[in-house]
């Protein structure tokens, strides 16, 4: 309990930012459909020397969290030293995967031995088929389900093992039953919010009208009874890693398709890309383009992101920005200005025995 409440004792007063999400690689073995990054997969990765810089410059700027992400991280050859340095310095260390067939249990463990805190593994559905459409790849959910059964079985007193759902129309009023299925398990549910397609400069941009994603045109007689499905679930406890604020915040979106909020991306969280680059979020993966750039590898790291220019950059994207409903990015923001979110946050932390 108490590294969390370090960790958001300083957003809360300080403003450190409390996580980094870490894109190790753009590699990946599945082809979601709602995901370009495919498209990137032989952008250069950092070394293992180039991440000890990395680390030492997020250490230097107080952060809590590390979320190793990609792409697919596992399957970098050198993702258990990774692990192993993140740790060394002193960050709760997070893994995100497709829990795909190349997470054997031997890598799962050595990851853990190597000081993995927490582990979250993707699954959209319950339905193999459409699992498998999502992600145009074979036995999906049975490989997935495999991983996360497995981490709890082994590894579940260590930290969080989490199921990472994207929310959208493929799976919108089939979350109850998913919820209650995770929790079940003994795991926690943790949504990401589809607003649109992965965005990047040198990806075609897929968004259109009639996206089978998109969570706009719904029955609104239905949506309402989904969230009372869904609040109901919040308050039986289960293991529900979202805010009810951001529960209530998608269910405005689905209602008015507003989704603009006072964003703090690249402040109170932040996004790395493989090259080493700091944007604010996934949706500005662009804005790595634009002077002043501040990347990791670099000694000059710390004056750059700390620099009036940098803050100016990170604030013209985001007044940029049509808005999101990503969690990653919303919680924190959420946890250092609403202490609702904050006493939510500390009851889950408490009640569950988990750092969130």
């Amino acid at each position: 309990m108490f590294p969390f409440l370090k960790g958001a004792f300083r957003t809360v007063f300080f403003r450190a930012p409390l996580n980094a999400r870490l894109w190790l690689t753009y590699r990946c073995n599945y082809r979601c459909r709602m995901c370009g990054i495919r498209d990137l997969s032989t952008s250069p990765e950092m070394s293992l020397s180039e991440l000890e810089t990395v680390a030492r410059h997020l250490r230097a700027l107080k952060l809590h969290q590390v979320i190793l992400t990609g792409g697919e991280p596992l399957l970098r050859g050198d993702i258990v030293e990774i692990v192993r340095l993140f740790s060394r310095h002193g960050f709760l260390v997070r893994l995100q995967t497709n829990g795909g067939i190349h997470v054997t249990e031997s890598l799962l463990d050595r990851c853990y031995e190597a000081g993995l805190n927490d582990i979250s593994v993707s699954m959209d559905t319950l339905d193999p088929e459409k699992q498998d459409r999502i992600c145009q790849a074979t036995d999906v959910l049975k490989y997935a389900q495999q991983v996360i059964r497995y981490c709890l079985d082994r590894h579940g007193s260590r930290g969080v093992v989490a199921v990472n759902v994207v929310v959208s129309a493929e799976n919108l009023f089939e979350l109850p039953a998913i919820i209650r299925y995770i929790d079940g398990m003994g795991a926690f549910f943790s949504p990401c919010i589809f607003t649109r397609p992965f965005s990047h400069p040198s990806v075609e941009d897929h968004r259109h009208k009639g996206d089978p994603f998109s969570l706009s045109a719904l029955d609104t007689a239905r949506v309402g009874r989904l969230f009372e499905d869904l609040r109901g679930l919040i308050r039986e406890n289960r293991r529900v890693l979202m805010s009810t604020r951001l529960l209530n915040d998608l269910e405005r979106y689905i209602r008015t398709g507003d989704h603009q909020w006072e964003c703090r991306a690249g402040e109170l969280s932040m996004d790395i890309l493989p090259s080493g680059e700091l944007i604010p979020c996934c949706d500005t993966a662009d804005s790595a383009l634009e002077s002043p750039s501040a990347n990791l590898k670099r000694d000059d790291f710390l004056r750059i992101y700390r620099s009036p220019a940098f803050r100016k950059k990170c604030v013209n994207r985001r007044s940029q920005c049509p808005g999101c409903l990503y969690g990653c990015y919303r919680e924190p923001t959420y946890l250092a200005t609403d202490w609702r979110v904050l006493l939510e946050a500390l009851y889950k932390t408490i009640r569950f025995k988990r750092l969130f």
